[in-house]
């Protein structure tokens, strides 16, 4: 490892000082992330505005307009991108304006701007520069080092999660209590309407399990079908390319035992990502209490209680139990939706934003009125702050890791 000398100069001066301040930066809001659950937008705001400051700076001692123009550029282009990543609830917001602050610090690699290199290793020159702009460098390598922490935090969160055992030993009691009382409601229970409620439920029982030994028996008669259409397509498909020469008598066996084999293959893969798919959906959620609900909260799916909505039709939607409890306000903020799911009323968290105040009162008095069951679940997230640090720290000083990978695997190919 060759360690090259850095020019003592004032314009090397005043890059490592904006990658100190950028790092500084991203150090608070790690600290922030990981014990608020939040990014302040003062602390974005603030680096954002320096970032401006400092490429316009940058354009007037190097005379390169280009360099302001990268920076508001660059950022908004970087905005956009996380905006997507935000809608689809991958980040949160403070996550996508901490990245968004940081590409208009540092628009392009900062030691790409006097031509630096930092050290080389058997001839590869760090930082490695990738072809595309350097914010995206911050974002994939975040999102590489993000990935085997957030597999692991499924993991272990998966595996440590008892809400089922708690629920049984704690609110069964009191779920089995509030169904009883909604079916009161709903039957006005007596001996005659109970005897008609548990007989139709029977006949519903009976029918239902007549229904499920049918639907498994006709999804066997499909995987069996699309078994025959498989071998049937593969085997086609091998003496067409036999018949043509493409295929030789020496190996047309091998070709017929690697289609089985590959079968197999595929059917194991896709139970493994089956299973790891059901991991991810019970590993990044956990089962809470209403009164444990906090603001930044994300909902995962709450219930709504049809059985004490009088009139219910399809109208019934925010709005509407916002004028049933008189908190409609054009001030407030909700971030949750309702949405109806067969017959079902179903609340959900809209961003990754999580809950408001507005929100976590409007669902106290869902509660209070015995609309919603007195648990939920939430999304747990892990805070991305951190991998934005390290992240920031590896696209400064070693490079775009997903280059540096296709180098490795160029190495030994």
């Amino acid at each position: 490892m060759i360690l090259n000398n850095l020019n003592i100069s004032y314009e090397n001066i005043l890059i490592l000082s904006s990658i100190s301040i950028v790092l500084i930066f991203a150090m608070i809001a790690t600290f922030s992330d990981l014990k608020y659950y939040k990014i302040p937008n003062k602390l974005t705001f603030t680096l954002f505005l320096f970032g401006i400051t400092i490429n316009f700076i940058f354009s007037i001692i190097f005379k390169n307009s280009i360099m302001i123009i990268n920076s508001i550029v660059l950022s908004i282009i970087t905005f956009v991108l996380c905006y997507i990543l935000w809608k689809i609830r991958l980040w949160g917001g403070g996550d996508v304006k901490l990245i968004t602050a940081i590409s208009s610090v540092l628009p392009i690699q900062p030691f790409l701007i006097n031509h630096q290199i930092l050290f080389s290793i058997y001839g590869v020159n760090f930082p490695v520069i990738a072809i595309y702009p350097f914010p995206l460098t911050i974002i994939f390598n975040s999102i590489l080092i993000s990935f085997p922490f957030l597999v692991l935090f499924i993991l272990i969160n998966y595996f440590n999660n008892n809400h089922f055992k708690n629920y049984l030993h704690n609110d069964f009691r009191h779920d089995f209590n509030n169904y009883f009382k909604y079916y009161k409601y709903e039957f006005n229970v007596n001996m005659e309407s109970l005897c008609k409620f548990y007989s139709k439920n029977i006949i519903n029982f009976k029918k239902r399990t007549l229904d499920n030994i049918r639907g498994k028996q006709l999804k066997s008669y499909n995987k069996i079908l699309r078994m025959i259409i498989f071998i049937f397509i593969y085997v086609f498909l091998v003496f067409s390319l036999f018949r043509f020469g493409i295929i030789k008598n020496d190996n047309l066996f091998y070709v017929v035992f690697f289609g089985v084999f590959f079968s197999l293959i595929s059917k194991f893969t896709s139970k493994i990502l089956l299973k790891f798919k059901k991991i991810v959906k019970y590993g990044s959620k956990k089962q809470i209490k209403i009164e444990y609900l906090k603001e930044g909260m994300i909902i995962d799916k709450l219930v709504i209680n049809s059985f004490n909505l009088n009139n219910m039709s399809s109208d019934v939607n925010l709005e509407y139990f916002l004028i049933k409890f008189n908190l409609k306000n054009e001030k407030n903020f909700y971030n949750i939706s309702f949405k109806k799911n067969k017959n079902k009323y179903i609340l959900t968290s809209k961003t990754a934003a999580g809950l408001s105040k507005q929100d976590l009162l409007l669902i106290k008095k869902l509660f209070n009125n015995d609309m919603i069951f007195n648990t939920v679940y939430i999304k747990l997230g892990l805070p991305f702050a951190p991998s934005i640090f390290i992240g920031l720290i590896f696209s400064i000083f070693i490079g775009d890791l997903s280059s540096i990978l296709f180098k490795i695997i160029n190495l030994f190919a």
